[in-house]
């Protein structure tokens, strides 16, 4: 457990990545008497994300953490994550639809895929008046309204640390027609003739 009483977290918003004033930071942030902080990562054993795990591991014991690699299939490592029995996870969701719905009302408090158990009443706030109240029929508005609700997700609360955004690319013959491209998905196949 990290000792960050005395830290002025907005000094370190927004930098760049920089190792050396990481372990600075570390060191200043151990109680009395730990030179090591011991953390697990648990992670799914999908090629890309134990690629993503390796290099979130090999950064943070360069920072002078120690890690600890809890590698399981993923319906194992979600049930762990609905049982509470993780300490830090790499945890991925690809969208349903082309909104930022499809991510921003995960976290809102009771949530069944909340698992951090996040709860900001101005979160909830924000995201019901988007997406089902006052504010979810006006574009702009909705839009300011998941803005700010990301704001404190990620800024002011670090509840999540987005890493990634997946994407592919593919070579598509010309002659191909009937392919339904989607923006958040998948792209759907089913009716492609040549």
């Amino acid at each position: 457990m990290m000792n960050n009483t005395e830290i002025d977290w907005l000094e370190y918003e927004n930098k760049a990545y920089d190792n050396v004033s990481a372990k600075v930071f570390l060191g200043t942030s151990c109680p009395l008497g730990v030179d090591k902080i011991e953390l697990e990562l648990m992670y799914e054993d999908s090629d890309v994300t134990k690629n993503v795990s390796q290099y979130i591991m090999n950064a943070l014991e360069e920072a002078g953490f120690s890690i600890v690699a809890k590698c399981e299939p993923k319906k194992t490592r979600l049930q762990d994550m609905q049982n509470d029995n993780y300490t830090f996870a790499v945890h991925r969701w690809g969208p349903d639809y082309a909104d930022p719905q499809t991510y921003i009302d995960l976290f809102t408090t009771g949530a069944s895929n909340n698992y951090g158990h996040f709860e900001n009443a101005t979160y909830d706030e924000l995201v019901e008046k988007a997406c089902f109240g006052e504010d979810a029929a006006n574009g702009t508005q909705r839009w300011l309204d998941m803005v700010e609700a990301e704001r404190i997700l990620i800024n002011e609360e670090v509840a999540i640390i987005p890493l990634y955004q997946a994407g592919n690319t593919a070579l598509m013959n010309p002659g191909l027609s009937g392919i339904q491209y989607h923006a958040g998905g998948v792209d759907n196949y089913r009716h492609m003739v040549k």
